[in-house]
């Protein structure tokens, strides 16, 4: 496969036109049928721009099964020596997460199991970044799908991330700081989901974050940081129940807290707070007695928030495309039907 095929896909007219030729379905056979990992990388790569903010071409590429086809390249792939194949891999994924209707044919494959795996065993920078987009697009706004990564193991996955690449020396985590932002932008999504916040206190992920937040000189990963620590932080109405039950709620057991206010302090000292860290440290600030009024205020309601449709950062963060400045003499493959294809297209 060639560079030059995808340089061309960037553009809503290109990709339209792509996939009315039946390019799609040759860029899908050439990431399952190439002999080495250069064809498919740029395969890969070929099909992340194509499905790149357009949802025609995205049912297109779920109708020709190109999630399949990338499932299938990484599971042939070694994880620690084929990165930039992985990083196509991973990037195609998460821009055929468009919808929800794509959403619930990738959930329907293996591209869940392979994106927490990726999480999971990958140390590069690029594909941790990449497979922690495209955890976190599957899962945008779907309930399923984060109840399922997170039997997976995708929450465990993620603090593991945190924990080996978002603390230490300066120089260490900036190298990596995208994936760290990346990681925690999928725990984000995954913890709109009030069931997977119990999962994520048994993996110990708020002392993770908290330590994080209290640690990191990242002003980015401060932000994104008390965002998880946000999405998984009692509400009010949770605080008074547990109030009246007699129970203590195991974040207030830790400094998430303060984390919050730091990074209310660090991060906004010259703009107001964003609605969601105001709220989460109101709640936490309150006293017994302002439970009480809050929650005779909203008796006539549960007074929580809503997890569904919850998500404290924008979709359009999680895909990408990558240009490459090429000709047609990049042609790496003797397949006459991709030849006769990039004649077509020129």
């Amino acid at each position: 496969m060639m560079p030059s095929l995808y340089s061309r896909n960037s553009s809503e007219p290109n990709r339209q036109l792509v996939a009315e030729l039946g390019g799609i379905e040759h860029i899908v056979s050439c990431v399952l049928f190439a002999r080495h990992g250069g064809p498919v990388r740029n395969a890969a790569q070929a099909i992340a721009n194509v499905a790149y903010g357009s949802h025609f071409s995205v049912a297109r590429c779920i109708m020709a099964r190109a999630d399949v086809a990338i499932c299938s390249a990484i599971g042939a792939t070694d994880f620690l020596d084929e990165d930039r194949l992985l990083e196509a891999a991973y990037r195609a994924l998460a821009n055929m997460a468009l919808d929800e209707a794509a959403r619930t044919g990738l959930a329907s494959g293996d591209a869940m199991t392979w994106c927490v795996r990726g999480l999971q065993k990958c140390g590069y920078v690029h594909v941790l970044r990449a497979a922690a987009h495209a955890t976190a697009a599957i899962a945008y706004k779907s309930r399923a799908n984060k109840a399922q990564f997170a039997q997976l193991g995708a929450l465990a996955a993620c603090v593991r991330v945190v924990s080996e690449f978002g603390c230490g020396s300066l120089a260490h985590t900036r190298h990596y700081l995208s994936a760290v932002h990346a990681t925690s932008l999928a725990a984000c999504t995954l913890l709109s989901f009030s069931p997977n916040h119990l999962v994520f206190e048994d993996c110990y992920g708020i002392e993770m974050y908290t330590t994080l937040c209290e640690t990191t000189e990242h002003l980015e990963i401060l932000n994104v940081g008390a965002m998880v620590l946000a999405s998984v932080a009692p509400s009010a109405s949770g605080r008074w129940e547990a109030q009246a039950e007699g129970r203590t709620l195991h974040f207030e057991k830790t400094a998430g807290l303060q984390a919050l206010v730091r990074c209310e302090k660090w991060v906004f000292s010259n703009s107001s707070s964003p609605h969601w860290l105001h709220q989460a440290i109101s709640a936490l600030q309150m006293s017994p007695i302002q439970l009480d009024e809050v929650q005779a205020t909203h008796q006539s309601s549960s007074g929580k928030l809503s997890a569904h449709d919850l998500e404290l950062f924008p979709q359009e963060y999680l895909f990408e495309e990558v240009l490459a400045l090429t000709t047609l003499d990049h042609i790496v493959t003797n397949s006459p039907d991709l030849r006769n294809l990039a004649f077509r297209l020129y």
